[in-house]
């Protein structure tokens, strides 16, 4: 990738990333581009849990929004709450706040999104939540 000056990336040599089985590849081709599962959805994830970094960036590389925290919400209506499992005794007491000041948003497993993924299209909740 050709860098200016500052260490930016020149806006000519922007390449789009897209997913394999290696995480993602730098393509120009249209059939690699990721595709977008997650229009409209506006997720919170905790940094407490251990896949929260993978949780954040695969969202939003498929065309959501994440927040880790309830400051990065940003005055967005949270669609969405990820959970590492639906056992409420394995939730931190950060997602248990966010989920009762929520009440209103989809209590998701990371499976929802891992198998939306897996499938390139998005699943309908009912399996991987509350």
């Amino acid at each position: 990738e050709d860098e200016d000056e500052d260490g930016d990336e020149d806006e000519d040599s922007a390449m789009v990333l897209t997913a394999d089985s290696h995480g993602g590849v730098a393509s120009d081709n249209d059939d690699d581009i990721l595709p977008h599962l997650f229009p409209n959805v506006n997720s919170y994830v905790s940094t407490a849990h251990d896949d929260h970094k993978k949780v954040y960036r695969y969202c939003i590389a498929f065309g959501g929004f994440c927040a880790t925290s309830s400051a990065t919400i940003g005055g967005r209506k949270i669609t969405h709450i990820f959970v590492p499992t639906l056992d409420v005794n394995d939730w931190d007491q950060d997602t248990k706040d966010t989920i009762s000041s929520m009440p209103f948003a989809s209590v998701v497993t990371f499976q929802w999104l891992w198998q939306s993924i897996k499938l390139k299209k998005r699943l309908p909740t009912t399996n991987f939540s509350l």
